[in-house]
């Protein structure tokens, strides 16, 4: 088999979309705004997003209401979420696209930073009561770190 008929040709880059899951051209990817790195969902998901959001962008939260996570009312939440930003989120689940109801930007972010799985969740509250620990219980990591205190 003669292998020159492919000398010279770049092999396609590809990118895997965290929305859709197909592993794509990375041109189907578009880049952030004013960033060198290309956004997470390709073209055809953000084109998704952006319609639904445009769908609910008139809808707004309840007059007085509070983030059912932080219990934050809007003067607490207010600018907390950028400049341009405005005081709540509409949330949305990123495997069925339907609204589940208005966060405030911190717990939003929060939310997405834990990929909305509930296992990374679970660990996380079991981490900040202390049941979850390193392999190594009869280091206290503390002591590592600082030594024995007095």
């Amino acid at each position: 088999m003669d292998f020159k008929l492919f000398e010279g040709l770049d092999p396609v880059e590809t990118k895997k979309c965290n929305q859709c899951h197909k592993l794509l051209p990375i041109t189907s990817f578009s880049f952030n705004s004013g960033a060198s790195h290309r956004r997470a969902k390709c073209r055809d998901c953000e084109n998704k997003f952006l319609q639904q959001r445009r769908k609910y962008k008139h809808l707004k939260p309840p007059l007085n209401h509070v983030c059912p996570i932080c219990q934050k009312a809007e003067e607490e939440c207010t600018g907390k979420g950028g400049k341009k930003a405005r005081t709540w989120c509409l949330d949305h689940d990123h495997n069925t696209g339907s609204m589940r109801g208005w966060l405030c930007h911190e717990c939003n972010r929060a939310l997405g930073n834990f990929k909305d799985n509930i296992e990374i969740l679970e660990r996380a509250l079991k981490y900040l009561n202390g049941e979850l620990n390193d392999d190594d219980k009869d280091e206290d990591p503390y002591e590592l770190l600082f030594g024995k205190v007095k």
